[in-house]
């Protein structure tokens, strides 16, 4: 089998420095914050998180409650409104959170830490470990912040970030990165390595290797040249689906002008059906009408031409028997003057 080549400690530390000269500025999210509780409580809401998310975070909270003790005994739902959405691990955290709170108060009958803070750092960072839910990242942002001991935290954002770098071997744990990285910086750097690489690693966006049940992970926010790509894919993916879009709309709209031409076609027809009978009827009625007329004018003029045929003989026969009565009288005036 091959084995992978372990990364030497001249070519971690080398990698390390072109890595940390990237970040520029690395702002603290709770800047001034020393109290042990107060810097435990913070290094939860960072863990696996973004800085300013944590802050605004740590600003309700501050806002809501009167004491510090009061998150010992909060559920986990406030804890979620706290949180708000999109924060990954949300119900592992506060579980975790409310867990440490609790062995605090068991151990110091409060949740202050001042007291195991002023001690010795090794002894303090023992303290940290042996908590319920405590975390290596938080045990180590604690024990740097609040006592100003040698460490470096890592989670698995880092984790990845330094991997990806070149900094850590690819089959290193949080643990065992944080124990390198401890021996790669000095006790004076721990905390601007830190805010380094808190930094890039909310600009890299390395998501949790893995997500534990009831967790969220961070969407990553690639650059605006792979934005444009992916929008490009994305749109040209979702465009085959738009023929069928206009598909079902043409049909729509054929459907539409199916029922408009049946109904005008039912309409028409029923136009024609009525102008059809109108006509029927008025055509009866004029050819009645005719007809009456027809019968009517012709009685009238036969019985005209009858009368007149009537009348004709006996006018002829008067006609007659008045030439015969001149020519008789005439015929009588001719023999009387004769005689004479």
């Amino acid at each position: 089998m091959a084995t992978t080549k372990k990364i030497s400690a001249t070519e971690a530390g080398k990698a390390l420095k072109r890595l940390l000269s990237k970040a520029k500025n690395a702002e603290n999210p709770f800047p001034g914050v020393t109290d042990a509780t107060q810097v435990l409580i913070q290094s939860f809401l960072v863990w696996e998180w973004n800085g300013s998310r944590a802050s605004s975070t740590w600003a309700r909270m501050v806002e809501d409650v009167t004491d510090l003790n009061e998150l010992r005994v909060t559920v986990v739902d406030d804890y979620l409104e706290y949180f708000g959405g999109g924060c990954p691990r949300a119900e592992e955290r506060a579980d975790r959170l409310r867990a440490t709170l609790r062995g605090v108060f068991h151990r110091e009958h409060s949740t202050d830490l001042s007291g195991p803070a002023g001690g010795p750092k090794k002894e303090f960072r023992e303290y940290l470990d042996s908590l319920e839910g405590m975390s290596p990242f938080v045990a180590a942002r604690t024990a740097l912040i609040a006592a100003s001991s040698h460490a470096v935290p890592v989670d698995e954002r880092t984790l990845r970030l330094l991997v990806k770098s070149g900094v850590i071997d690819s089959d290193a744990t949080v643990g065992s990165a944080s124990q390198t990285m401890s021996r790669l910086v000095t006790a004076a750097q721990g905390l601007e390595t830190h805010l380094a690489l808190q930094m890039l690693s909310e600009k890299e966006r390395a998501t949790p290797v893995m997500d534990l049940p009831g967790t969220v992970a961070e969407d990553p926010t690639p650059k605006k040249v792979k934005a444009g790509k992916g929008k490009k894919k994305a749109t040209a993916k979702a465009s085959p689906a738009k023929p069928a879009a206009k598909k079902s709309e043409d049909k729509k709209p054929a459907t539409q002008k199916a029922t408009t031409k049946a109904a005008t076609k039912k309409s028409s027809s029923v136009k024609k059906t009525t102008k059809k009978a109108a006509a029927k009827k008025t055509t009866v009625k004029k050819a009645s009408a005719k007809k009456a007329a027809a019968k009517k004018t012709p009685t009238k003029k036969s019985s005209a031409k009858k009368a007149v045929a009537k009348k004709s003989p006996a006018k002829k026969a008067a006609k007659k028997t008045a030439k015969k009565a001149a020519k008789k009288t005439a015929k009588k005036a001719a023999k009387k003057s004769t005689k004479k």
